[in-house]
């Protein structure tokens, strides 16, 4: 799905360098690999799922019913407040 790894790998890589044996270091990641795939499926029989959602035109998500058009463009951007800190 990606290559890039997430700091979750970087995490298991570090405790499995550890390890006094590299055969235990390689049977680690791979347990750690098998434990991301139920959470990597999930995700990816999601995004699947999402994109069956009614779309407009311009590719963007159609607002629901008793939705306005403002609920598909999300916060207004405007001039920054400064708070009292």
């Amino acid at each position: 799905m990606g290559l890039l790894p997430c700091g979750l790998v970087y995490a298991m890589l570090a405790v499995v360098a550890t390890l006094p044996h590299p055969l235990l270091s390689a049977s680690g990641m791979v347990v750690f690999g098998l434990g991301t795939l139920p959470a990597l499926i999930a995700v990816l029989l999601s995004d699947s799922s999402m994109s069956a959602l009614p779309r407009g035109a311009a590719g963007e998500l159609e607002p629901g019913p008793g939705e306005g058009a403002a609920a598909c463009r999300g916060p207004r951007a405007g001039p920054r407040r400064r708070t009292g800190i």
